[in-house]
Parts: C-alpha cells; sequence; structure tokens
C-alpha cells in the first residue's frame, strides 16, 4: 500500500478524506494540478455563509486533500479505498484478523482485523496495555465488573496508531 496515500489519510481524517476523493474524481485530477490552493483556500474560507453545512475550513481541507491525492497514481489512491474506506459495508482487508477472548470462559470479546504491516512488537504493546486498564480498573473499583474490553482494546490500538475494523462473524456453530 501506497504510504503517501495513509499519510494524507491520517492527515486530513476520514470525512476529508472521502470529500476529498469525491472532488478529486468529480473536478477531474487535470483541474487541480494548476491552481494556487492556497488562494483558492483562503476565498472559500472568507467566501462561506456563517451557516453553511460545512465551515469554510473544512472546505479548504478538502481542496487541499483533493490536490494532495491528484498528485498519486489513480491505482494506489483506489487500492487505499478498496482496502481501508468501507464502501456499502463491504471492505477488503489485506490484514491481520485478531479475535479477543476471555481466558476463563473462551467467550468472544471482539474480532476485528489490523494492518499487514502491524508488528508483533505493537501487538505485544497492545496487550499489555489492555491489561494494564483492566488491573487499573480492578484497582479502583475493587473487581472486574463493569470493565469493557472493547473500549480497552480500541483505546490501546488508538494510542498505537492503529484502527482496528471490527469484522462481524457470518455465521457461529456451537459443537
Amino acid at each position: 500500500m501506497n504510504d503517501n496515500v495513509k499519510a494524507i489519510f491520517k492527515k486530513y481524517g476520514e470525512n476529508a478524506f472521502r470529500l476529498g476523493v469525491t472532488h478529486l474524481f468529480t473536478v477531474g485530477i487535470s483541474n487541480l494540478k494548476d491552481i494556487d490552493v492556497e488562494t483558492v483556500c483562503e476565498k472559500m474560507i472568507k467566501t462561506t455563509p456563517e451557516n453553511s453545512i460545512m465551515t469554510g475550513e473544512f472546505r479548504a481541507d478538502v481542496l487541499r486533500c483533493s490536490v494532495e491525492l491528484a498528485k498519486e497514481p489513480l491505482w494506489e489512491v483506489l487500492k487505499y479505498i478498496q482496502t481501508n474506506i468501507g464502501i456499502d459495508g463491504v471492505t477488503v482487508h489485506p490484514g491481520i484478523v485478531l479475535n479477543f477472548r476471555r481466558n476463563a470462559c473462551m467467550e468472544e470479546i471482539m474480532t476485528c482485523v489490523v494492518p499487514a504491516d502491524t508488528s508483533e512488537d505493537t501487538l505485544d504493546n497492545v496487550i499489555e496495555a489492555i491489561e494494564n486498564r483492566l488491573e487499573k480498573y480492578e484497582e479502583e473499583h475493587g473487581n472486574c465488573y463493569g470493565f469493557s474490553y472493547s473500549d480497552a482494546i480500541y483505546d490501546s490500538f488508538k494510542e498505537s496508531n492503529i484502527r482496528p475494523e471490527r469484522i462481524p462473524i457470518d455465521k457461529t456453530y456451537y459443537v
């Protein structure tokens, strides 16, 4: 996967990225290559009405995102969309599928996928962070009842700059 597209996504966030891609395809790559981006952005910011659905700053970020995406090979952008942006509820993930279960009863907590380039050290650090959160919760409350494993998992991944995608299980069979 192209790291530049990933960096653009992280820089602007999912909403600006999605709208930036839409804008890129609507306006056309060729129309974005020869514009003075900051002059256009300043004008957008100044002329956006106060009661607009999108702020002028957000509209400017959408344009900036579009211009940066126009510099990337189109197929790299589309590959990023295919593997990282859900479209109609379907996302293809080349990654590591993780299944979290409680030790004592093997009850499933969550199944998710993380990027394929996530290192074992990072995964070990995430697991340690989850365990630390559980210990801290138990110290503060005297027991583990009410502890949200899902929140702890997401927060621990977030601190490692990884966004896990929760994937549903199609069927579960008990034998």
